[in-house]
């Protein structure tokens, strides 16, 4: 479509895009504390207006459900949302890295998760 035209717009007339709008992410404020892996992920995840045109358009023209498109999507675009998962052993402040017996390391390279700091310890 033709960039937006707020006269034809206030007129009815709605043959151009739409006027450009913000996106944003929000999240619960306690979230990192709840799930800091989620809240990672949250902070990582990133689609251009571009693309979330074009999978929108995607999903319109299939006539598939949102969750069917939504399916489609991360099957075909693995390559794009892979990087925004976090790693199990990407710590917040308050863990440590661990091996897989749970014992705290100082190697990353050992770590298999994180875990909780003990009470007067710190990471």
């Amino acid at each position: 479509l033709p960039p937006h035209n707020s006269d034809e717009w206030d007129r009815g007339v709605q043959v151009t895009t739409g006027s450009k709008i913000r996106l944003g992410k929000l999240a619960a404020a306690k979230l990192g504390a709840a799930a800091p892996q989620a809240l990672r992920l949250l902070g990582a995840f990133s689609l251009s207006s571009p693309r979330i045109a074009r999978i929108l358009e995607e999903h319109v023209a299939s006539g598939r459900t949102y969750q069917q498109s939504a399916c489609a999507w991360l099957r075909a675009n693995e390559d794009v949302w892979r990087p925004w998962i976090p790693l199990d052993t990407a710590c917040s402040a308050g863990e440590g890295a661990v091996d897989s017996a749970g014992h705290f390391v100082d190697n990353v390279s050992l770590a298999v998760s994180c875990k909780r700091c003990d009470p007067g310890r710190f990471s």
